[in-house]
C-alpha cells in the first residue's frame, strides 16, 4: 500500500519531500537573513539568590521573575551532566518559559539545544528533528557583536589565490634579480642592490601579513558561533551514521563556500567513516583552498582523528 501510494503520488505529480540542507540553510541564515541582535558579551546575571540560588523555585515557573530565571537556567546548566532525565526536563521547562516570555532569549535557545542533545545521545530518547532544527536555525538568525563573532565566510578570503600567486611570482623574480646583482662583473652600484633588496622585503612583508590575516580568518571561522550550529548539524548526522548525507551537504556547502574549512572538514570525514578514503585525496586535489587552508584543514583533521562522532554532544558549549 505504501508503494502504491507513492507511485500515485509520483504519476499525479508528486514528489518525495527534498532533503533539506540544514548546514548551508545555517550558513544562509546567518549572511544573508533577518539577523535578530543581541548584546554581546552574555554576562551571567546578577547573583540575586545570595547563598542559595535554588531556593524555593520548586513554584510555579510563572510566578517566578525573569531575572531569577535566567539565573536559575545558569546554575543549572553547570550540573547537566549528572542530571537525570527527569532534572533535565525541569530545566528544559525554564529555557521554554524565558523563550516564551522572551523570543530573542539567545542563551535559553542555547541551553534548550544541549538539553535536547543530551536526551538524544545520552539517554537515546527520540528528537523531533523539525523541533531540533528550528532551535538550530533561530540560534543562526541573531547577530552576536563581539569582536571574536561579527564574521562572515566572505571575510574569510580578503585576498584571491590570484593575488597571492602574483605575489609569490614577483618574489621569485625579484630574487632572482638580485642574485644577478650580486653576482655581477662588473659589479652592481651597492645602491641600486640596496633599493632591489628593499623591494623584496616589501613584497616579502606583503605575504607574511597576507597568511597571518588569512590565518587569523580563518581560526576565527572554525571558532565562531555559526560554525559551531553547522558542525551540530553535522556531526548529529555522522553519529546517526548518515554519511551519503553528510556527502551531500558538504559538498553543496562547499558549492557555495568555495572555502568553506567546516564543509571539506565533514566532507572528509564522512568519506573515511563510509569507506571511502580513496577519495580524500582526489577531493583535496580539487579544492579551491590555498596552501595556508590547506595546513589549517589537515591540522583539524589530525586532531580530530581521535574524536568519536558519537561523543560530539561532550564538546558542545553553552
Amino acid at each position: 500500500m505504501m508503494v502504491l501510494s507513492w507511485l500515485v503520488l509520483f504519476f499525479i505529480g508528486g514528489k518525495p519531500p527534498k532533503r533539506e540542507n540544514i548546514p548551508l540553510t545555517l550558513k544562509e541564515i546567518s549572511i544573508n537573513g533577518v539577523r535578530k541582535n543581541i548584546t554581546a558579551p552574555l554576562e551571567k546575571p546578577i547573583n540575586v539568590f545570595q547563598k542559595n540560588p535554588e531556593q524555593k523555585i520548586d513554584l510555579d515557573l510563572k510566578s517566578v521573575e525573569t531575572t531569577n530565571l535566567e539565573e536559575l537556567l545558569d546554575v543549572k546548566m553547570n550540573k547537566i551532566d549528572s542530571m537525570t532525565t527527569l532534572e533535565l526536563e525541569s530545566v528544559l521547562n525554564i529555557a521554554e518559559e524565558l523563550i516564551i516570555r522572551d523570543a530573542e532569549n539567545f542563551k535559553a535557545r542555547k541551553a534548550k539545544l544541549v538539553i535536547l542533545l543530551l536526551k538524544e545521545n545520552k539517554f537515546q530518547e527520540k528528537v523531533d528533528d523539525y523541533d531540533f532544527n528550528s532551535i538550530l536555525q533561530d540560534l543562526a538568525s541573531f547577530n552576536l557583536t563581539t569582536d571574536v563573532v561579527t564574521r562572515r565566510e566572505a571575510a574569510l578570503i580578503s585576498i584571491s589565490n590570484y593575488d597571492r600567486e602574483e605575489l609569490l611570482g614577483l618574489e621569485q623574480e625579484l630574487g632572482e634579480e638580485l642574485w644577478v646583482m650580486l653576482n655581477s662583473d662588473p659589479p652592481v652600484p651597492e645602491e641600486v642592490i640596496q633599493l632591489k633588496m628593499n623591494e623584496l622585503k616589501r613584497v616579502g612583508s606583503a605575504l607574511d601579513r597576507m597568511d597571518d590575516k588569512l590565518s587569523a580568518n580563518i581560526d576565527n571561522n572554525l571558532n565562531s558561533p555559526i560554525e559551531d550550529l553547522v558542525e551540530i548539524s553535522f556531526w548529529r548526522n555522522i553519529s546517526r551514521g548518515d554519511f551519503e548525507g553528510v556527502i551531500s551537504d558538504s559538498i553543496e556547502l562547499i558549492d557555495r563556500f568555495p572555502h568553506s574549512l567546516t564543509g571539506y572538514f565533514f566532507l572528509i570525514r564522512a568519506l573515511e567513516l563510509s569507506g571511502q578514503s580513496s577519495e580524500v585525496y582526489k577531493v583535496l586535489e580539487e579544492s579551491a583552498l590555498t596552501p595556508v587552508e590547506h595546513q589549517f584543514l589537515q591540522a583539524r583533521l589530525e586532531e580530530s582523528s581521535w574524536e568519536k562522532p558519537s561523543d560530539f554532544w561532550k564538546r558542545i558549549r553553552y
